[in-house]
């Protein structure tokens, strides 16, 4: 794990990026919960003149969806990680430039990823 950022500085790098990633992280999670959403609706569609097969499907569905939003969860932890570790080496690289923009491309992706991972 890396340790403390430099500078004052370059927490507020740091800050500056995830104010600036914030409103995809919420489009994502919005869109995530839409999925949740659509899969209840399904299992009531599909289960209007049975109780039983009804819960039944929303049980399958809340297990699928905790096991899910957990991994998601684990993903989103991983990301924070490796993405405070490039700014943090960015940091401490011997040049009076630091770029921390090198960082926001590859911490996007990474994102993307997760989000683009996520399956129910």
């Amino acid at each position: 794990m890396a340790g403390v950022l430099k500078t004052v500085g370059d927490y507020f790098e740091l800050d500056k990026y995830q104010n600036e990633i914030a409103p995809v992280v919420k489009e994502n999670y919005d869109m995530i919960q839409k999925m949740v959403e659509t899969k209840e609706k399904e299992c009531l569609n599909k289960n209007l003149d049975n109780e039983q097969k009804y819960i039944e499907c929303m049980q399958k569905n809340a297990e699928r969806s905790q096991r899910a939003l957990k991994r998601l969860e684990y993903g989103i932890m991983y990301w924070k990680q490796k993405t405070y570790e490039c700014f943090h080496n960015e940091a401490y690289k011997d040049k009076e430039f630091k770029n921390f923009d090198r960082c926001k491309p590859i911490a996007n992706r990474e994102l993307q990823e997760i989000f683009s991972s996520f399956r129910l």
